[in-house]
């Protein structure tokens, strides 16, 4: 039943870590994320405030905001039970976040190309501002942090990968 949280890495507060959770040197865990059992964290990556894991998942790439990662590097969409039990979160900042992951993950745009489309909404609340302020984060990330992306796919689109994988 016992975890680990490897050297110099950052876990922000309201963190739970479950039993067998394994997370590398280096690795940044956001505000309220829920690690289930056996996550493994790769060194380097950012895992973003509010994610949830399903059990026995791993990532070796960054995991955005308010998102769960199921299997190896898979997003499988947004942590809406999170968000609603959030209290700093509200109806309307649901729909922003909505938004920014369909601009993400859902629409044909690169994630440079999402990331300017975000950058449009200046009426947008924190927390899309915070997904924004990730994906900024990870698009200008230098190595050993450039780790690529978590895709909601298995068949991963080639902006997803990192920079060792084909």
């Amino acid at each position: 039943t016992q975890s680990h949280v490897g050297h110099d890495s950052l876990v922000a507060d309201r963190v739970v870590l479950t039993n067998g959770v394994a997370v590398a040197g280096h690795v940044e865990i956001g505000s309220g994320a829920i690690l289930s059992a056996h996550t493994v964290v790769h060194q380097y990556c950012w895992v973003g405030e509010l994610v949830m894991t399903q059990g026995n998942s791993g990532t070796s790439q960054h995991i955005p905001p308010f998102c769960v990662l199921r299997y190896i590097n898979v997003v499988a969409g947004l942590n809406v039970v999170g968000l609603r039990r959030a209290e700093y979160v509200g109806a309307d900042d649901r729909a922003q976040l909505k938004e920014a992951y369909r601009l993400l993950y859902r629409s044909s745009l690169t994630p440079a190309e999402a990331l300017a489309e975000m950058e449009a909404h200046r009426e947008w609340g924190a927390p899309a501002d915070r997904f924004r302020q990730f994906l900024r984060r990870v698009l200008s990330a230098k190595p050993p942090h450039d780790r690529g992306l978590a895709s909601p796919r298995a068949d991963r689109p080639s902006w997803a990968h990192g920079p060792n994988e084909s």
